[in-house]
């Protein structure tokens, strides 16, 4: 992956050099959770992965470039015509990863992470096959 371009309406803008990172936290958080956050259990139900060591969550060397883009729609319903940016930012990552990864292997992952080995299993079975 070598870049990301994420265009969010925000409504009025205030801040945006905040709102840039707040889109940019967001794509960041959406990939990890599409691509490398998984929460692993035994057969008891215990967690095993439950310490920074085990857990994997993207480094800063794992993001690539992200471009924040701006849309600005002032809400009528609200003070200042303001929108929220944080949690917005996140959602659609996971899923513009799952259509990348249909796009390139012709296999249509439906369980997050979506990382390579998922994605190599997967290819072992009938191309486009759930996974």
């Amino acid at each position: 992956m070598k870049r990301v371009v994420a265009a969010h309406d925000v409504g009025t803008v205030v801040n945006p050099l905040a709102v840039e990172g707040q889109i940019e936290g967001g794509v960041a958080l959406g990939l990890g959770f599409g691509v490398y956050e998984e929460m692993k259990f035994d057969a008891d139900g215990h967690m095993t992965n439950d310490g920074f060591s085990d857990y994997k969550l993207p480094h800063s060397l794992d993001v690539p470039e992200i471009i924040p883009v701006i849309c600005s729609f002032p809400a009528r319903d609200q003070p200042y015509g303001v929108k929220g940016v944080g949690e917005p930012t996140m959602a659609p990552t996971a899923a513009a990863v799952r259509n990348a990864v249909l796009d390139a292997s012709g296999v249509a992952l439906v369980e997050t992470p979506m990382g390579p080995e998922r994605n190599y299993r997967a290819m072992g079975k009938m191309g486009g096959e759930k996974t």
